[in-house]
């Protein structure tokens, strides 16, 4: 965001930033954080919109280059489809570097290690 208001082109700035959420960027104006903005306030909301729906056409264009992971379909938001390419064919160069996929295969995994216990332990005792 900072970067994005250094960036504007005009040479008035605005006289005041609304962020959603709960934390403002370092940035020459007088700013307000709002937490859930985009059920509060006008600009916040009209700001969502266009952003997700600049990310959604993105999504679709990058799917022609990363044909394995069907962004067009679920436009990069965590679905069933979306995580189990993951799984199958791991992140791709645009996928954020956070663990937010780990917790879902770390849950198959324990499901899958239970399973696994439950046949030794029946088949042993």
């Amino acid at each position: 965001m900072k970067r994005a208001y250094e960036e504007l082109k005009s040479e008035k700035k605005p006289d005041i930033t609304y962020i959603d959420g709960l934390y403002t960027p370092d940035i020459d104006c007088r700013k307000e954080a709002v937490v859930k903005g985009d059920s509060k306030i006008h600009a916040i909301m009209a700001a969502s919109i266009l952003a997700k729906t600049a990310r959604d056409l993105w999504m679709i264009r990058y799917s022609w280059i990363e044909k394995n992971y069907s962004f067009e379909k679920h436009k990069g938001y965590p679905t069933k489809l979306h995580r189990s390419l993951v799984e199958q064919f791991g992140h791709s160069p645009i996928h954020r570097k956070v663990l937010s996929v780990l917790p879902y295969i770390i849950c198959r995994f324990c499901k899958l290690f239970y399973k696994v216990l439950h046949i030794l332990f029946i088949n042993h005792y």
